[in-house]
């Protein structure tokens, strides 16, 4: 919805008012919405729905094997922690995807912006904004060249 409000100024193209007075969201709109922007930025639409579907396939919701991330049952002895337990690889992995997905939502507002002029970028974006992509690439590199990532994806390959 971000990206629609850069080219879309008009709040009557986002909510609706109820009978109160009051502006609620409107599920009709957001459709409009996200079809005005598949038809006009597929590539970064795609991109963005990728991210979603997979962040909804992961620990966005509660789940028993999410819930693996915060219990450790034992035999003599069950374990419940406040925080997650700490995992080198899953806090370097999560803190790519965060950043990545914080890179697709940059590059598809900029898209947006050069053709609507929403807003003004720095006069250094291109040059930020290239570092950004490489440092992404460097990171994802390093994640996807670990024992620990080869060693899930070979599992996945065996069990699909």
């Amino acid at each position: 919805m971000a990206a629609c409000a850069i080219a879309k100024t008009n709040a009557d193209e986002f909510i609706e008012v109820d009978a109160a007075g009051l502006a609620r969201d409107s599920k009709k709109k957001a459709r409009v919405l996200y079809q005005w922007l598949d038809a006009n930025y597929a590539q970064g639409s795609k991109s963005i729905k990728t991210l979603k579907d997979s962040i909804n396939d992961s620990n966005a919701h509660a789940s028993l094997i999410y819930a693996t991330n915060v219990f450790e049952a034992g035999r003599k002895q069950h374990t419940v922690r406040f925080f997650d337990f700490e995992d080198k690889f899953v806090v370097q992995s999560e803190l790519w995807k965060i950043g990545s997905a914080a890179i697709r939502l940059v590059d598809l507002f900029f898209g947006v912006n050069l053709d609507h002029h929403g807003f003004v970028p720095c006069d250094d974006f291109d040059a930020q904004f290239k570092v950004l992509i490489e440092r992404d690439k460097r990171l994802q590199s390093e994640v996807m060249a670990s024992e620990r990532y080869q060693g899930i994806m070979n599992g996945a390959a065996k069990n699909p």
